[in-house]
């Protein structure tokens, strides 16, 4: 489901591969777990998006420190961005790249981090000059032109959110994030030894980091 590469990775095309982890059981999703599907068609969109948040760093006169904005990648009804599918026989790849100034917290809604250390109060926390530095995504991870983060999306998939959090000096900043959103058709198959051998595996997100269920 998420994936940080050192480069820009190559998108799926027509007649790759790719697994359903078994996690996938879980939920809505039951139905691709441990199943093989073959990309049939692509359609690759880009979406810019752009926020002014006040900043958590130097808030403007009688602003909140500490602000953030919460942003719903799904397509579920509260702040929804609509970069899921909407049927059951397409596969989203997206890659998302950040602009400069802020920090984004990859979150399953409940507020659960991805992302934290092995001590339990070592998480993610805005609100802290130290914690606020654990795990976020920003743009000299995953930059603008060169998108190094990878996210896949099905129907039903449970919510991503993230959280947008301004890190800069400036009073306001204009956050901006583009998605690339390779659009992939595909069809279940009973595969072949060597489409077993080359096929992408997908994990489920509770297989992404220590404690998420």
């Amino acid at each position: 489901m998420i994936k940080l590469f050192t480069e820009t990775p190559r998108l799926l095309q027509e007649k790759h591969i790719v697994k359903f982890s078994d996690e996938f059981r879980k939920g809505d999703t039951a139905d691709f777990a441990g199943k093989y599907y073959r990309i049939s068609n692509t359609q690759q969109v880009s979406f810019d998006r752009h926020w002014i948040i006040p900043s958590g760093v130097n808030p403007p006169a009688g602003g909140v420190a500490n602000d953030y904005k919460d942003i719903v990648l799904s397509n579920a009804a509260s702040g929804k961005e609509n970069l899921y599918p909407d049927v059951e026989n397409e596969i989203y790849e997206v890659l998302v790249g950040f602009g400069e100034g802020f920090l984004a917290y990859p979150q399953i809604p409940g507020s659960r981090y991805f992302y934290k250390l092995g001590y339990s109060d070592m998480l993610p926390d805005p609100t802290n000059t130290t914690k606020r530095y654990i795990g976020p995504w920003k743009a000299s991870d995953s930059p603008y032109y060169n998108p190094c983060l990878r996210l896949s999306f099905i129907y039903k998939l449970t919510p991503l959110k993230m959280r947008l959090y301004v890190d800069s000096a400036d009073e306001y900043e204009k956050v901006i994030i583009r998605f690339l959103i390779n659009r992939c058709n595909i069809e279940r198959i009973t595969p072949t030894p060597e489409e077993v051998s080359k096929a992408r595996l997908v994990r489920y997100y509770s297989e992404l980091g220590k404690g998420i269920e």
